[in-house]
């Protein structure tokens, strides 16, 4: 079976890794690396003799790993890999920084909000993503309004620009309250944060 994506780390790396990506089995990446199968979930690592390879994202289009550092898009038929920047930057959008990101290989729109302790969606916005939540533990929160009662999940993934985190602790609450999610400290307490008059950038550290 020929590789759907090469990768070359660097021309100073003895022994860097080839990895292409063939397809999707159930919940997990298809991947050749070196030459040999192997099979990643989200977040599972593969050590080989080039260097250890994780799994950060999955779709059936793409895949996002991780190898020396350097966060890396495979996409199925693509002649080799794209490196992902480590560092986005945000503008302001009236008060507040709003970014389009993924969640679970799913695009939507967050709020970025330091005074929030995790990501948090609505119930709303959760059924439409399929991400099922009434049977885990639920917490009551206090909200800018009110006191509402949510669910403690754990996010598979959460990608902002090149910036892919997995297993993000996130509350999801029964209504549709907050109209638009929030990037909360549960994502944003792993990176440095740094504002610029109109603009924030987030760097992986």
């Amino acid at each position: 079976m020929s590789l759907l994506a090469l990768l070359v780390v660097s021309a100073a790396t003895i022994a860097a890794p080839e990895i292409g990506f063939v397809g999707m089995h159930g919940a997990r990446a298809n991947l050749r690396i070196d030459g040999r199968p192997v099979l990643l979930g989200l977040g599972e690592t593969h050590r080989g003799a080039g260097g250890a390879v994780t799994l950060l994202a999955v779709d059936r289009a793409r895949v996002m790993v991780r190898v020396d550092g350097v966060t890396l898009r495979l996409d199925r038929g693509a002649a080799r890999a794209v490196a992902l920047s480590g560092q986005v930057e945000l503008e302001r959008q009236g008060a507040v920084f709003v970014t389009t990101a993924a969640i679970n290989g799913q695009p939507i729109e967050l709020v970025v909000d330091t005074g929030a302790s995790h990501v948090v969606l609505s119930g709303a916005l959760a059924r439409r993503l399929r991400l099922h939540y009434t049977t885990h533990d639920p917490v009551r929160i206090r909200t800018a309004s009110r006191e509402e009662l949510a669910y403690r999940v754990v996010l598979d993934t959460v990608q902002v620009g090149g910036i892919v985190q997995t297993g993000v602790p996130a509350l999801i609450t029964r209504g549709a309250m907050p109209e638009v999610a929030l990037l909360g400290m549960s994502f944003l307490g792993r990176l440095d944060m740094i504002q610029r008059g109109d603009r924030l950038v987030l760097r992986e550290r």
